[in-house]
């Protein structure tokens, strides 16, 4: 595994579990951290390129953002939600971090 992807494995499986287990009330501090793992993701896609193993590593700060948005806003009355299924986002995020570390194991292929 490239230095980057292991740096963005590594963040992205501290800011899901920081979502999931530390809420969301810190807003800024969130939107900073979802900010910062969007860069990341670009920086390693640019700098070492895209890889299909990668592919749920990128998608976990997208994962996050919808994580924050339904826990936040009913879209009905936009008043905040302060429940949430806990076996729903149990699942999510044990799904999350197997996907991450599934990343992190498989080989390297080239495909030229």
């Amino acid at each position: 595994m490239r230095n980057l992807e292991t740096v963005l494995a590594v963040y992205n499986i501290l800011l899901v579990a920081l979502v999931v287990i530390g809420g969301t009330s810190n807003r800024p501090f969130i939107k900073g951290s979802v900010s910062i793992a969007l860069l990341l993701t670009a920086l390693q896609m640019v700098i070492e390129g895209i890889r299909w193993e990668m592919l749920p590593t990128y998608a976990a700060p997208l994962l996050v953002i919808g994580i924050s948005v339904k826990r936040h806003y009913n879209p009905r009355s936009h008043r905040r939600i302060h429940t949430v299924s806990g076996w729903k986002l149990l699942m999510l995020t044990l799904t999350i971090v197997a996907y991450i570390l599934i990343t992190i194991l498989l080989p390297t292929f080239v495909l030229v």
